[in-house]
């Protein structure tokens, strides 16, 4: 390392955006002015998704939880969703568990 060279620390981020912020004026400012604006949009702006002929608006939902499948293959889960009855498009994501390893490396 050079002489020339130096470390930054998280320490000197801090301090750099100290710097920038002696060159606004948030005497006016108003903590959390927008929350509620933001909490009402929050997860509700549609999404425009490419698909074979054209795009389609989309709102996309992520929900986590706890789902049963059986041995015909259907799967059973509560989501406590505030959605309103319907169909809907549905991508699944499942989360299979490992408890050792050495069970995927055979």
């Amino acid at each position: 390392m050079s002489k020339d060279s130096k470390i930054h620390t998280p320490s000197d981020s801090l301090e750099d955006a100290s710097e920038n912020l002696d060159k606004y004026d948030l005497s006016k400012a108003v903590r959390g002015k927008y929350y509620a604006q933001y909490q009402a949009l929050k997860g509700k702006i549609p999404v425009t998704i490419e698909i074979e002929h054209g795009e389609k608006k989309v709102i996309l939902h992520t929900i986590k939880t706890k789902a049963i499948l059986d041995q015909k293959g259907s799967l059973k889960a509560d989501i406590g969703s505030d959605l309103a009855p319907g169909e809907y498009e549905v991508t699944i994501t499942i989360e299979e568990r490992q408890n050792d390893s050495s069970e995927i490396m055979g």
